[in-house]
């Protein structure tokens, strides 16, 4: 009897303990902190006019930079999960006003945020939606591909496209064709994000164009200009701007 009783005793402890660390905490009505997203290539500030070199030393230009965030979650000291439902924002470089957004989180201390590059595959399969998932925003492709998660395009000399386009857009939801990403950017050192009544903290994220170019998958624009369609391509391009957003500073 004693044994069964240290048995349950230990096991309580871990499932609590477990249990604790795996508790969602939904944002109901909190606190407002601020993103805002900065898009470079490289050390250089994205802007209109600009030739940017990849890792490869490939010329290019960019007349179109967009992607989604969403699925965003905080991670607190205690090791709970703050999930911010609902949100699903559109970044696009020609519009300044899309590229700092306010999400609402319950009062604290944070030392993690994780965010899908992206729509999820259930918003991909939900009909007409409104808001920055409304079709007119030229992210959707049909029903049975769904949104494109990202999209890059300019020119490049090295591109032998027509016109020497780039045209970069990575989508596809299914098994296969899943270009849906996760994201969990590093905090600077000793750096954390503190959520507060008296005042709106704001994280300042880099995206960083070049990242589509190298990482795990190494693609030139030689190589491949053009993207338009999902499958192995798109998902490799995926893959390698996963890794584009850093945190450059958190103010509290």
């Amino acid at each position: 009897m004693k044994f069964f009783s240290l048995a349950v005793l230990v096991s309580l402890t871990f499932c609590l303990g477990s249990c604790q660390r795996e508790l969602i905490m939904e944002p109901g009505a909190g606190r407002p902190l601020k993103l805002s997203f900065k898009n470079v290539a490289g050390k250089t500030v994205m802007q209109p006019g600009t030739t940017y070199q990849n890792s490869f030393g490939e010329p290019y230009t960019v007349s179109m930079f967009k992607y989604y965030i969403s699925n965003i979650k905080l991670q607190a000291q205690s090791g709970n999960w703050a999930n911010v439902d609902g949100v699903y924002h559109l970044v696009d470089e020609a519009d300044s006003s899309s590229k700092s957004f306010e999400i609402n989180v319950p009062e604290g201390v944070y030392t993690r945020i994780s965010f899908i590059i992206g729509v999820d595959s259930i918003r991909n399969v939900s009909g007409t939606q409104a808001g920055d998932l409304d079709p007119l925003k030229g992210m959707f492709w049909t029903w049975n591909t769904g949104y494109v998660m990202a999209k890059l395009e300019g020119t490049s000399p090295l591109s032998t496209a027509p016109n020497q386009n780039l045209t970069l857009h990575a989508g596809g939801f299914r098994t296969g064709e899943n270009t849906i990403r996760q994201a969990s950017p590093a905090f600077p050192p000793g750096s954390v994000i503190t959520v507060r009544s008296d005042k709106v903290s704001e994280v300042f994220l880099e995206a960083d164009a070049n990242s589509w170019f190298t990482g795990p998958h190494q693609l030139r624009i030689a190589d491949h200009p053009v993207c338009t369609n999902a499958g192995e391509l798109a998902v490799k391009f995926a893959d390698n701007y996963r890794y584009m957003f850093k945190i450059v500073a958190i103010n509290n």
